[in-house]
Parts: structure tokens; C-alpha cells; sequence
């Protein structure tokens, strides 16, 4: 393995969900941005998105209610 030290490091705007490393040698490689979120910042994202799917389930459920007792 060779270690190589990255001279720019850019988001593509509009962002894309990607970032992009280059070397000096003009050399470049894309990866996801989601490969350098922290692992706290996605637990807690997964959590945000769990308790949303909780809160539409109970709306339909009660909108649905609603609909039976009319």
C-alpha cells in the first residue's frame, strides 16, 4: 500500500452526494459522502427517519379512523 497525500479535496455543486480527492499529479477519485459521515450523525439520522415513518403510520391510522366512524 502507498500512502499519497491529497492536494484538493472538493463537493460538487449542486451537491451530488459526492466528494473528490486529487494528487498532485492530477489524479482523482470520487467516493460517497456518506463514507465519511461520522457514525453517530447516521444512527441518529436513522432514529429522525424512524420516528417520521411512526408519525405518518399514525396519521394514516387515525385519518382512517375517521373515515370508519363517518
Amino acid at each position: 500500500m502507498i500512502w499519497i497525500s491529497l492536494v484538493e479535496l472538493s463537493v460538487d455543486d449542486p451537491p451530488t452526494g459526492k466528494l473528490t480527492g486529487k494528487i498532485a499529479s492530477g489524479l482523482y477519485r470520487t467516493f460517497p459522502t456518506s463514507a465519511f459521515e461520522l457514525e453517530e450523525e447516521e444512527e441518529h439520522l436513522d432514529k429522525k427517519v424512524e420516528e417520521e415513518s411512526k408519525k405518518e403510520e399514525s396519521k394514516v391510522e387515525d385519518e382512517g379512523k375517521k373515515v370508519a366512524a363517518a
